[in-house]
C-alpha cells in the first residue's frame, strides 16, 4: 500500500503553479488550463503567452501536421528544481495524443531558456513547432539581423533563412539562372544575414536558438499578437529582459559574444 501510494505521488501531476527566476525577469506558468507569462521582480507583466488553441499559430505552444496546428492545453505531470528550472509533460488538442516535453531554466541573470519538443506517435508529420504571444498597443519590433525591408517589422512576416538577396522584384525572374534554389528566397525581407533575434520597444528580447528556419509573425493593431514558429519538432528560445531595450540588447551580447 506504502508502495502504491508513493507510486500515485509520483505519477500525478502538480497541483500549484510553478515559478522559474532569474533576477529581474521571472517565469510563470499554471497548469489547467496551460499558461506561462513573463513578469519583472514586481510581478508585472513582460510577457505573456496568446491564449487559444485554435488552427493557426497565434496561440499557446503547439506544433503543425499537414492536419492544421495543435495546443497545449494542461499539464499532465511536472516537476522543478527549486525556482531555477520546470519541467512539464503537456497535453495538447491533438486527435493523436502527441505531447509537449517543456523546460523552463534560468540561463543568466535577466535570461530564462524556454524548449519545447513534441513527442508521441509519428513525430515525422510535425512540420513546425511555435509560440505565440501578446502584443502591446503601438510595440514595435526591430532586430532579425541585416534586413532592407524595414527596420520596425509589425505587422510583418520575417523569415530568418540565409539566402542571397533581396533583389529587387523586376530582378526575381533572372536570379535562378546563377544562384541555386536552396539560395534563393524571392522575398522582400530575404538576407544572407539573418538573426533570429527579436528586440521590442517594450523593453525585451527572444532569441530563437534552434538552428532551423525559422517565421515571425508580427502584431499589428488588430492582431494583438506576434507569434514565432520553427522548422522543426523542437523549438529553443530565451527570453532577455530589460526594462528598456538597451538593457535587453546588452544581456544578449553578454550571452553570444561582443
Amino acid at each position: 500500500l506504502l508502495a502504491a501510494t508513493a507510486l500515485a505521488l509520483v505519477l500525478a501531476p502538480a497541483a500549484s503553479a510553478a515559478r522559474v527566476e532569474a533576477g529581474p525577469l521571472r517565469a510563470r506558468t499554471s497548469e489547467t488550463p496551460w499558461s506561462l507569462a513573463f513578469t519583472d521582480r514586481d510581478g508585472r507583466r513582460v510577457l505573456t503567452e496568446a491564449s487559444g488553441t485554435g488552427t493557426g499559430p497565434t496561440g499557446r505552444v503547439g506544433f503543425r501536421t499537414a492536419a492544421g496546428w495543435f495546443h497545449a492545453t494542461r499539464v499532465v505531470r511536472s516537476r522543478a528544481a527549486g525556482s531555477t528550472a520546470y519541467h512539464a509533460t503537456l497535453a495538447t488538442n491533438d486527435p493523436l495524443g502527441r505531447r509537449i516535453e517543456l523546460r523552463l531554466a534560468r540561463d543568466a541573470g535577466g535570461v530564462i531558456a524556454l524548449s519545447a519538443r513534441v513527442t508521441g506517435p509519428t513525430i515525422a508529420e510535425v512540420t513546425y513547432t511555435g509560440i505565440a504571444f501578446r502584443a502591446r498597443p503601438g510595440e514595435r519590433y526591430l532586430g532579425f539581423g541585416e534586413r532592407s525591408n524595414a527596420v520596425d517589422q509589425r505587422g510583418r512576416e520575417v523569415e530568418s533563412y540565409v539566402a542571397e538577396g533581396p533583389f529587387e522584384e523586376d530582378e526575381r525572374a533572372f536570379v535562378p539562372a546563377f544562384v541555386p534554389p536552396w539560395g534563393f528566397h524571392p522575398r522582400d525581407d530575404a538576407t544572407y544575414f539573418p538573426m533570429p533575434w527579436l528586440l521590442s520597444t517594450a523593453g525585451y528580447g527572444v532569441l530563437v536558438d534552434s538552428p532551423e528556419t525559422s517565421l515571425h509573425r508580427l502584431g499589428t493593431d488588430s492582431r494583438a499578437a506576434w507569434s514565432v514558429e520553427v522548422e522543426a519538432p523542437r523549438l529553443r528560445m530565451r527570453v532577455f529582459a530589460g526594462p528598456r531595450p538597451a538593457g535587453a540588447l546588452r544581456r544578449l551580447t553578454a550571452r553570444i559574444g561582443r
